[in-house]
């Protein structure tokens, strides 16, 4: 396996990237990281993923989003779609091999946002058609996203010793007035904003037709049925003509857990549906 750490170019700056390559890959996943502390809890859990991935035949690119880890600009929801597919439109010109988008929580509503745009790049005869797209607990509702973050900053401010208590209001009263902070993060309005106002049930999901779609859920217990909440989202993109596989993998959720955590069963589930895309 060949490792490489760059700094590659954005549209908009330079993105802290880690390359791990077979010597000889016959595909390529993008493996697109969580958002903010979500992604420092994901680190080692997505490194595992791919060092794994990578002795399977992949070239796995793993980069920060803009304005977060190394990465420089500030955070931006369309940009971060614009990133993702110059640098798929890019793989795509240098390689020509199938593309697997691995997309954790927050990060599928990019994918979303870059699947058009890679249309538009590539040409109705280029590689967006064959992209195919793996979810992990994919967050597709951005008010629930930014919720969920926000939480984050009230859990911390429990424990701290200051008189005066973060509440969602003062969240809210910051995000007006422009910028708030979300761990050691300063989110802008419009980052805020753009999260919100997306719902999977409003996206154009056109170019969601005929794509092959892997959706695992982990969790901490077993399960025999998926959640009525992935269930809705599950529905949306085969209603959409997707060909969706969607399971539920028992595991540790490496995204929110105190100690840094793998979920070994995870990644055993995502090669087997990439091997099976291979076939």
């Amino acid at each position: 396996m060949i490792v490489t750490t760059s700094f590659i170019e954005g549209v908009a700056g330079k993105l802290f990237a880690i390359e791990r390559k077979h010597p000889s890959p016959t595909h390529i996943v993008l493996i697109l990281q969580p958002f903010f502390e979500e992604m420092n809890k994901s680190r080692s859990m997505l490194s595992t993923c791919a060092r794994r991935l990578a002795s399977n035949g992949a070239l796995c690119l793993c980069y920060d989003h803009a304005g977060t880890g190394d990465s420089t600009g500030v955070p931006d929801l369309s940009l971060w779609a614009q990133d993702l597919a110059a640098i798929a439109h890019k793989l795509n010109l240098e390689h020509g091999l199938p593309q697997f988008w691995l997309a954790v929580r927050g990060a599928a509503m990019v994918t979303v946002k870059a699947l058009a745009q890679v249309a538009n790049k590539d040409g109705s005869s280029g590689n967006s058609a064959s992209i195919k797209l793996i979810f992990c607990n994919p967050v597709f509702n951005g008010k629930t996203c930014f919720a969920q973050l926000a939480r984050l900053r009230l859990s911390a401010d429990l424990l701290s010793e200051g008189d005066r208590k973060t509440t969602m209001h003062l969240i809210r009263q910051e995000v007006d007035a422009g910028t708030t902070e979300i761990a050691g993060y300063s989110l802008h309005k419009k980052w805020v904003e753009d999260v919100e106002s997306f719902d999977l049930a409003t996206e154009d999901l056109r170019t969601f037709s005929s794509r092959s779609v892997a959706w695992f859920d982990i969790l901490t217990r077993p399960a025999d049925d998926l959640t009525p909440l992935t269930a809705k989202g599950v529905q949306l993109l085969r209603d959409a003509k997707s060909d969706v596989h969607a399971e539920t993998v028992l595991g540790n959720q490496f995204w929110a857990t105190q100690e840094i955590t793998q979920a070994p069963l995870f990644i055993c589930a995502i090669e087997r549906w990439i091997a099976r895309m291979l076939e």
